[in-house]
């Protein structure tokens, strides 16, 4: 059974614990409940903030009843995490080793930057920076997917490097319809089991009938093995 991460869309009151809530959404949701955490900035104290809750599962509801309140709550998302030194998507600022470099033209420089705006990574002409690079749109899409069929960063860029010319939604249309095939045949074979266990059981009952019969109509002094 896989792990749901699901954003609460309204804020939570801050005065209210974790330990309260978690208890809360599982008596009135019957869900169980594996990690919570608030999004709150760093040095800041709000009244209230958005809620993160982990839970075990294979659906994705839509609303969750809090205090007698149906919260709308949202798939989790993580956003993409960029090295700040040499701007790559695969490794974090701590683990880089290479030198700081320019997000504009993506050489290594300490003077103001002089040359062409030019991405390292995808040789494309534009900053590091740059929301509309290809890269940066398809690692959102490598996270998109990460988050809605529970597989690794690293499985969910495999397969989209396998359907390069591929959008996301046509993925998941086609992840859905071999779901519901997986569904559908398990449910089979389940109905087969069910039914075979059904007719042993008949076989069984009729021979346990035919043996009382043969007991109550045997002399007294004959044992029936």
């Amino acid at each position: 059974m896989g792990k749901h991460h699901y954003k609460i869309s309204s804020d939570i009151p801050t005065a209210t614990s974790l330990e309260e809530l978690a208890y809360e959404l599982s008596c009135s949701n019957g869900i169980i409940i594996t990690h919570m955490r608030r999004f709150v900035k760093q040095n800041t104290q709000p009244e209230a903030a958005p809620v993160l809750i982990t839970i075990l599962g294979t659906t994705l509801p839509e609303y969750v009843k809090m205090w007698f309140i149906h919260q709308r709550i949202n798939l989790f998302v993580d956003r993409s995490r960029t090295c700040n030194k040499c701007f790559s998507f695969f490794h974090a600022t701590r683990t880089c080793t290479l030198d700081p470099a320019c997000h504009q033209c993506g050489q290594i420089h300490a003077s103001t930057c002089q040359g062409p705006i030019h991405y390292i990574n995808c040789k494309g002409d534009h900053s590091a920076l740059d929301k509309n690079c290809p890269h940066y749109i398809k690692e959102i899409k490598v996270l998109e997917y990460k988050a809605r069929y529970h597989v690794t960063t690293g499985e969910a860029r495999r397969i989209l490097n396998q359907r390069p010319n591929t959008n996301l939604a046509t993925i998941v249309k086609s992840n859905i319809s071999n779901t519901d095939l997986e569904n559908t045949l398990t449910t089979k074979i389940e109905s087969i089991f069910q039914k075979m266990q059904e007719k042993i059981d008949q076989q069984m009952a009729a021979k346990l009938t035919i043996i009382e019969l043969s007991s109550s109509e045997a002399p007294p002094d004959v044992l029936m093995c």
